[in-house]
């Protein structure tokens, strides 16, 4: 594991904790949204990935999970953790998603 700030491994530690992750997304995602969200079937990922870029990438902690609406969806869940302010954040995840 990559040498980590005490805050970032307490975060990471925390939310490695598949009920605390649960806690968190039911107090950061609207009830109607949630509702349909299988909190218990929450799957921990791997949190390291290879870009198009053949770069390696970093998140803090994934995780994924279902959504039941007419269709089963598969949903991917990132907790990035920041001790200071980043104006990059929105980029950083942007580029998250396009890798």
């Amino acid at each position: 594991m990559e040498h980590l700030q005490p805050h970032d491994a307490f975060f990471k530690q925390m939310m490695e904790n598949k009920e605390a992750a649960a806690d968190v997304i039911q107090a950061a995602v609207p009830p109607e949204v949630c509702k349909s969200l299988d909190l218990k079937g929450l799957q921990y990922c791997k949190d390291s990935f290879v870009g198009k870029d053949f770069q390696r990438h970093f998140a803090d902690i994934v995780y994924q999970t279902t959504f039941e609406a007419n269709t089963k969806v598969l949903v991917t869940i990132l907790f990035e953790h920041k001790s200071y302010k980043d104006e990059g954040v929105v980029f950083q995840v942007l580029k998250y998603m396009a890798s």
